[in-house]
């Protein structure tokens, strides 16, 4: 269950979810509580495992903390604490702010259109359109969102969509995210890894 508490912890939290490199990832990781002055403890959004085995733990700083970034150390006040915590216990820690998000901006608004649509996918059961959908991609060229729908045009274009965004969202499938708002003319192809859809 997802129990972030600020836009940019979901945010981030969307980016990871959607990035193919991450095989697993916990939100407020239990690890993940760094002791601070006077008895007060930080808990750390999130931690991810990346495919080649390389955990890493995010702290995204919230709205307030962001304004205290103008400072010349740039980084909020609880953050020596958490580099102190990380390398005590030898592992990676990341810190996140709107800076790190202002370049994901159209890949966020994109992926808050897809990921409803992954939850939809995986309720209806679909599996067997999320095959013929993958099928019908190719791995060198890209087709348009269009041209999908056109291949499917008995069968209801929200379905289909659907299991265009679980294949892009398991990673059997790509388009780019990063530079146009979902349309007609986004393009989505195969990636080569073609595991059959969880029935």
């Amino acid at each position: 269950m997802c129990r972030l508490y600020s836009a940019a912890r979901y945010q981030w939290w969307l980016l990871k979810e959607w990035d193919p490199q991450i095989e697993a990832l916990c939100e407020d990781p239990d690890s993940g509580v760094v002791p601070l002055a006077q008895g007060r403890t930080r808990q750390l959004a999130l931690w991810t495992r990346a495919v080649g085995g390389s955990e890493c733990f995010w702290d995204v700083a919230t709205d307030k903390e962001i304004k205290e970034l103008d400072t010349p150390s740039r980084a909020p006040a609880h953050w020596p604490a958490v580099e102190t915590w990380a390398r005590h216990h030898g592992c990676g820690v990341e810190l996140v702010t709107s800076r790190t998000l202002a370049p994901n901006r159209q890949r966020l608004e994109n992926l808050m259109q897809l990921h409803p649509l992954v939850a939809q996918a995986q309720a209806e059961g679909r599996a067997t359109l999320e095959d013929e959908v993958l099928t019908s991609l190719r791995v060198e060229d890209a087709i348009t969102l269009d041209e999908l729908l056109g291949l499917f045009a008995d069968t209801d274009s929200g379905e289909v969509l659907s299991a265009a965004a679980a294949l892009m969202y398991r990673g059997a499938a790509v388009a780019d995210l990063d530079k146009a708002p979902i349309g007609r003319a986004l393009k989505i192809r195969r990636t080569g890894c073609d595991s059959p859809a969880a029935e």
